[in-house]
This record gives C-alpha cells, sequence and structure tokens, in this order.
C-alpha cells in the first residue's frame, strides 16, 4: 500500500495475480446495459437499482451465467440499494407508467420531505475522520432521534432491529473517506 500511495498505481505479483485470475473473474458494463438489466428482471417480478443491475450483469458476462446461458454455478448479487432511490434510471428501464404504478417503501417516501444535509470538508483524512467522529457523538447525544429532526430515525439506536454500531458505521465510513480522499488526491495531482 505504501507503494500505491506513492505512485498511484497497484501492482500484484505474478503469482498473486495468477491465484486472483484463477478464484475471481471482473466485468464492466455499459449504461444501456444497466438499464436492460434493470428492465429484464422487472419482467420477473424484481426491480434493480442500478448499482445492483451492474453486479448482476457482470454475473452474467463472466460465464456465472446469462440469459441465453443458464447459470452454471449458484450465483448471490446482494443487492446494494433499493430502486425507489433511483427513480429515474428505473424509469428509463421500464416506462415511467411501470415506475409510478411500484409501491414505495413508506421509510424511503419519507426522503422526500426530510432535510437535506451537506458539508464540504477538505481532501484529507484526518478532518474527514475528525468530522465523522464528531457527529457520532453530537447524535449519540441526541438519544432517540440521530438529527435532533424530531422523527425518532437513530442510527446508533443500541442493539435492536435496525440499529448499527457506531464503531462499525465509524469504520465503514473512515474506509470509505480514505478511497474517495486518496482518488481526489490523485485527481488534483493528474
Amino acid at each position: 500500500m505504501a507503494n500505491f500511495e506513492k505512485t498511484g498505481r497497484l501492482t500484484a505479483s505474478a503469482d498473486l495475480l495468477q491465484s486472483a485470475q484463477a478464484t475471481m473473474r471482473s466485468s464492466s458494463c455499459t449504461a444501456n446495459a444497466v438499464l436492460e438489466t434493470i428492465k429484464f428482471h422487472a419482467g420477473g417480478g424484481y426491480v434493480l437499482d442500478p448499482h445492483s443491475a451492474i453486479g448482476v450483469h457482470a454475473a452474467g458476462a463472466t460465464g456465472a451465467g446469462s440469459r441465453a446461458a443458464p447459470l452454471q454455478l449458484p450465483v448471490v448479487c446482494l443487492a446494494c440499494a433499493h430502486w425507489a432511490k433511483f427513480p429515474g434510471a428505473v424509469g428509463k428501464a421500464i416506462g415511467q407508467t411501470a415506475l409510478e404504478k411500484l409501491p414505495v417503501p413508506p421509510i424511503l417516501s419519507k426522503l422526500e420531505t426530510m432535510k437535506t444535509r451537506k458539508k464540504v470538508l477538505p481532501a484529507g483524512l484526518p478532518e474527514v475522520k475528525g468530522f465523522i467522529t464528531t457527529k457520532i457523538a453530537e447524535r449519540r447525544k441526541l438519544g432517540g432521534d440521530s438529527d435532533g429532526d424530531g422523527n425518532g430515525y437513530n442510527l446508533f439506536a443500541g442493539k435492536g432491529k435496525g440499529a448499527m454500531s457506531a464503531s462499525v458505521f465509524l469504520g465503514v465510513a473512515i474506509a470509505t473517506c480514505a478511497i474517495v480522499v486518496m482518488l481526489g488526491m490523485r485527481h488534483k495531482q493528474a
């Protein structure tokens, strides 16, 4: 990783590359392929979000199976999000009339009326980590209401259905931010 930070390149040894290629496959797809994948599976009764559609498409494109060739191995594709977060893309895929007939879960429909928050931070890991740590501490003090808006949603509601450990959240958030910061720094250098 030190070499990656210095050069922006990740180089695998021949042995590591051969081992990875023996057990992993990768793929990419076009925006049209994403829409076609959503449309195809919606016809079977399951509406994919665009990100999940990429994974499902990749599973078919890498030899795990496709519409033309049935699955040779069991494949599990975990959904990344709910389709309702991406009405524009889903509407393009299945048509606006079909989209309007789909039921939106109540918790997602509430998002339309919730306040949007945005904070621009410097592209540095200490700044991002500090911001996240501070926000977690602030929201923990609010108890049953993560953001103090009275709606009762609490990401860190302790143990129970829908609760998430603050340490797990912080770990994922910091890892994600580290990647974003590295990409941002790399973009500035280019």
